[in-house]
């Protein structure tokens, strides 16, 4: 029937795997972190990373996150000293 196909999306030709990396650090400013997150990213290669409990915020985030040589970065900003979510 024409109304079955018209409706139903078109096959994928391939299903690639979706890679996420979620990592609750708590606390970005600690000088290991960028360390551990290339070596991290290098072992897994995800599509993408989450960074959350940063504990940083305003100027310092943007700074710290643009600095990680992510091409897109997406930041919540921290309530008080809790908080603070990176997508990378």
């Amino acid at each position: 029937m024409l109304v079955d196909v018209i409706s139903r999306p078109p096959p994928l030709l391939f299903k690639p795997p979706i890679k996420v990396l979620l990592w609750n650090y708590r606390g970005a400013t600690n000088p290991h972190f960028r360390f551990h997150l290339f070596d991290l990213h290098q072992v897994h290669k995800p599509q993408l990373v989450v960074i959350s409990e940063t504990r940083v915020g305003g100027e310092r985030e943007k700074s710290l996150a643009e600095n990680l040589g992510f091409p897109n970065v997406f930041m919540v900003e921290l309530a008080s000293y809790a908080g603070g979510m990176w997508l990378l």
